[in-house]
């Protein structure tokens, strides 16, 4: 048989009437894109190819994926910014806060590295009605995406990986915590606590993060047992709080430290005033100085004695004490000085 009548044949079997999609050559020829990201965009791309498709639940993609969450958004993210994969955040009727996410295989990304790379192969169809799950794009509010630089420089000054590394029993929570704060990075507008804060608000608050904030957020997510009914809100509305939290943290830590100073320099001031006092006294009452230093005296030669197990002197030596103890209250009583010393 010659070589131009040989004809290749692709047989499609009854698999495919489970749901397939398009997985197009200039995704997986990407260098930018990990192996990871180019897996969860095939894998998505499956859902695709018939209108409208119910988009799989995390834990789902996570389960047959075999990933951790961790693994899962930091490569998933990828494919937001290099626009292979746009969300559109929606509310439920009659509720202002955020509750689905639309996501969209976009046929058409709005990446100049991806055009470029896409002369070298035959290009997508220029048609903006062909894509996974929607209609059309031109209708669908393209979410601003940050660039890679600037989410990764919010990353690096919130320490999320060195937090994640100490607090590991939060490991999964600060990761969410961080996406939260992402998504208020990247929105116009969010409303916390039924209040509505606009962008330059929302940049103000950001821009007050702390690790210790992130930490905070996180031990109370944790210690919440009554569940979440919107997980992302409640994580944002923390944040937001914990700005406060931790000003009133530090303010009563300050007023501690602030009492504790006083009261070691009220104590500083007593004993001051207590030598003062005795140094007068011994000044007008030489003979009360010479007791209290023989009394002195007689202690420190009943420690040798006991150290040096010399029974006899210890004993010799507690009976002159308790003398001179006896001569020493009657000096003071004589003398009207009890309230003195």
């Amino acid at each position: 048989m010659k070589e131009n009548e040989i004809v290749n044949i692709l047989r499609v079997e009854g698999i495919m009437a489970q749901g397939y999609g398009i997985n197009p050559k200039i995704v997986m020829r990407d260098k930018r894109l990990t192996p990871e990201a180019k897996c969860i965009y095939s894998y998505l791309a499956s859902f695709a190819g018939g209108g409208n498709q119910a988009f799989p639940n995390r834990n789902l993609i996570l389960e047959e994926l075999g990933i951790s969450a961790n693994r899962y958004y930091r490569h998933f993210k990828q494919l937001v910014q290099l626009d292979y994969i746009r969300i559109e955040r929606t509310k439920e009727a009659g509720c202002n806060i955020y509750s689905k996410n639309i996501y969209t295989i976009v046929s058409l990304p709005d990446a100049k590295e991806c055009q470029e790379k896409e002369k070298l192969d035959a290009l997508p169809s220029k048609d903006p009605e062909v894509s996974a799950g929607h209609r059309s794009h031109s209708k669908i509010p393209r979410l601003k995406v940050k660039k890679k630089s600037s989410v990764q420089e919010l990353r690096e000054r919130l320490e999320i990986d060195r937090l994640k590394e100490s607090e590991t029993e939060h490991s999964d929570l600060i990761e969410e915590i961080f996406m939260a704060i992402e998504d208020m990075d990247s929105s116009e507008q969010i409303t916390i606590a039924g209040a509505i804060k606009k962008k330059d608000a929302i940049q103000e608050l950001l821009n007050r993060l702390t690790p210790d904030h992130i930490r905070l957020v996180a031990h109370n997510a944790a210690a919440n047992k009554k569940g979440f009914i919107n997980k992302k809100a409640y994580l944002q509305t923390c944040i937001a709080n914990s700005i406060f939290d931790i000003n009133n943290k530090k303010q009563e830590a300050e007023n501690l430290i602030e009492k504790k100073r006083q009261e070691e320099e009220r104590e500083k001031e007593a004993a001051a005033k207590h030598k003062k006092q005795i140094q007068e006294l011994y000044n007008t009452y030489p003979d009360l100085k010479e007791m209290d230093n023989q009394l002195i005296s007689l202690s420190k030669e009943m420690s040798k004695a006991v150290l040096s197990g010399n029974e006899l002197t210890h004993k010799k030596l507690m009976i002159e004490r308790s003398e001179l103890k006896t001569k020493r209250e009657l000096f003071v009583k004589s003398n009207g000085l009890e309230g003195c010393i």
